[in-house]
């Protein structure tokens, strides 16, 4: 059995996430948000989807980080 990946807060990972049609998926950058040794118990990981589409950018929730500010 291979060894089970461990991801900190901040790292960028690659996730399937589904198309709005539930019935395809791509391969996509997202952020990991939760908190370092969560102690869960389950294998889980929160992530945050990264994207440069900025259709819906006004959403409550959304959180828009410019590439060219320190935190970007």
């Amino acid at each position: 059995m291979p060894p089970k990946p461990t991801f900190k807060r901040g790292d960028v990972v690659l996730v399937l996430f589904p198309n709005s049609n539930l019935r395809t998926a791509k391969t996509r950058p997202a952020l990991v948000v939760q908190a370092d040794n969560l102690q869960t118990g389950l294998s889980q990981v929160i992530v945050a989807m990264i994207s440069s589409h900025m259709a819906r950018a006004g959403h409550p929730s959304r959180i828009s980080v410019l590439q060219s500010s320190p935190e970007g």
